[in-house]
């Protein structure tokens, strides 16, 4: 049986997108497992557009530490989440594990800085032709409803 993760504090969608659109507007994120976020944004998408609906959902979220890094819970006011990202990646791109404090919604997903699109988006003359464009040129509206589009990853393929 797994190990419940460790909490370590709670914030509201809107600290998030405050935090997100502090990080620059060039950024790109991701959310991998998040059914109230997957169905009303097409992703990856700029921190904005991220932050824009954030700021819709009035549902508290939980920061999570699955891998018990940090020593116990944080105080929320003081915590700078640039210290608690896990960047252990070849990209070193800060990824959040969290989850809503909501029934509807229990399961943990993750947030995550999404370099490469950024860099592609760099490339394309209008970014917003790029938001939510496959990588083989595919168009997201050809994956509607089917749950291994890209994106569209379900809870037992991670």
């Amino acid at each position: 049986m797994a190990q419940p993760t460790t909490q370590l504090f709670r914030m509201s969608p809107a600290r998030l997108a405050d935090w997100l659109e502090a990080q620059g507007p060039d950024l790109w994120w991701t959310v991998d497992g998040d059914d109230l976020l997957l169905g009303t944004i097409t992703l990856p998408t700029t921190a904005d557009r991220l932050a824009a609906r954030l700021r819709m959902v009035n549902k508290t979220l939980i920061v999570l530490d699955p891998l018990d890094l940090q020593p116990g819970p944080l105080d929320p006011t003081t915590i700078d989440l640039n210290e608690i990202a896990d960047k252990d990646n070849p990209r070193h791109e800060r990824i959040f594990c969290m989850r809503w404090d909501d029934p509807k919604y229990p399961g943990e997903w993750l947030l995550c800085e999404d370099k490469y699109s950024a860099e592609l988006a760099k490339e394309i003359d209008d970014p917003e032709d790029f938001e939510g464009a496959h990588l083989d040129g595919s168009s997201p509206e050809a994956d509607q409803g089917d749950p291994r589009a890209p994106g569209r990853a379900s809870r037992g393929s991670e």
